[in-house]
């Protein structure tokens, strides 16, 4: 599957819209230089971090915790894109629905660096504690 510009292939983990499974899994990303739209900004679904019985069910039903999976939609109503000005630093809770966008511009680069918290939780945990 070619990405919404049609640059790049879609990677797992990557350019498809996922999440990490780890919960909490928080990361902090900092940016040296700008980051605009036509730079592969990260892609965030809104509130798809929100462990309630749509989140617990997507996990338990989910085979690739991504957006090919049924119902991953129903986890989110909307979706932003981080860009950045130079010298930016934000936080996201990752185990919400996230991707890096696609670049727009052949050959182009971004340059990021993030710290993360993982604490192991699997989705054993998710039976467990229904």
């Amino acid at each position: 599957k070619i990405g919404e510009n049609c640059n790049e292939e879609l990677i797992r983990g990557e350019t498809f819209l996922h999440t990490d499974r780890f919960l909490p899994h928080l990361k902090i990303f900092y940016t040296p230089f700008e980051i605009n739209n036509d730079g592969a900004p990260l892609e965030y679904a809104l509130g798809s971090h929100n462990i309630n019985n749509e989140y617990i069910n997507f996990f338990i039903n989910s085979k690739n915790f991504d957006e090919t999976d049924i119902d991953s939609n129903k986890l989110y109503k909307s979706k932003v894109k981080i860009t950045t000005t130079d010298n930016t630093l934000y936080i996201a809770f990752t185990n919400g629905l996230h991707r890096r966008t696609d670049f727009k511009v052949p050959n182009s680069e971004r340059h990021m660096m993030y710290l993360q918290y993982v604490k192991n939780f699997n989705k054993l945990n998710y039976y467990l504690n229904m």
